[in-house]
């Protein structure tokens, strides 16, 4: 029987192994949590997420009560797109930004198997840092094969040295995906120039807003948006709840490019 406060995913269960679901919106108290837990136990869940409100601390209370693992801070950040944005920047290195072509998916998936270290994925044992890159590496290319998502790639000595990936949300908002830069090129504006040339796409299809998240704990990611005119809008704790440890169903990365992985 369904659970209008809980709801499985398909695409993760299938990509990690596990049977994994999310918590829908808020948990009130203590009796509402446990009608999840117990529906999650009736449906064998193995993990369970819950994006959770840093400004509700009886919520917090109820899901650390529970055993939920903190196990990322999640910042969302937003910027206005009232007029025409540059579709570029000039930084210290000599490099150009052009939509992404396929003979470029196999080094987007390698820079997003190595770029994302410290996210909730990562960050949680029980899917560890190899999951996490086959995550990423599997989410770029999924990017790069999907009709509404865009993909922007920095090509420097004629080759990949970064990425950002983006589409439209709700009404006139778009939402970064994925931002990444090379090791070797951090520090020489590929990053910023990244972002303004997102900006001024989406300002060119009709966007309005322009959203990104990140870990709360990025620095380097924060400061980047703040020079780009993004401003902080929300604070919230990913926690995680495992029931077992033990696989279920063989994991599949090749999935269809139309169902979403709930990363965010």
């Amino acid at each position: 029987m369904p659970n209008p406060n809980c709801r499985l995913l398909p695409w993760d269960s299938e990509f990690f192994g596990k049977r994994i679901a999310r918590i829908a919106g808020e948990v009130a108290d203590q009796e509402q949590m446990d009608e999840i837990l117990s529906w999650c136990r009736s449906q064998d869940v193995d993990c369970l997420y819950y994006l959770c409100p840093a400004d509700n601390p009886v919520a917090v209370r109820t899901a650390e009560d529970a055993g939920f693992r903190l196990v990322d801070i999640r910042a969302e950040l937003s910027v206005q797109l009232p007029g025409s944005v540059p579709a570029r920047q000039t930084s210290r290195t000599d490099h150009l930004i052009r939509p992404s072509r396929d003979e470029d998916l196999e080094s987007l998936a390698a820079l997003a198997a190595n770029a994302f270290r410290n996210t909730r994925f990562s960050n949680d044992p029980e899917f560890g840092p190899t999951a996490a890159a086959r995550l990423y590496s599997r989410w770029i290319e999924q990017n790069c094969e999907s009709r509404t998502a865009t993909v922007l790639v920095s090509v420097t000595d004629n080759k990949p040295s970064g990425f950002i990936s983006f589409e439209p949300a709700e009404r006139d908002t778009a939402s970064i995906g994925l931002i990444a830069v090379e090791d070797t090129m951090r520090g020489r504006g590929v990053g910023r120039a990244l972002v303004e040339a997102c900006k001024h796409h989406c300002r060119e299809a009709g966007q309005r807003e322009l959203r990104v998240v990140t870990q709360a704990s990025n620095t380097p990611a924060l400061r980047l948006y703040e020079e780009t005119g993004f401003r902080l809008s929300s604070i919230k704790l990913w926690y995680h709840k495992w029931f077992s440890a033990r696989p279920v169903r063989s994991a599949n990365a090749d999935l269809d490019e139309r169902t979403a992985t709930e990363v965010n």
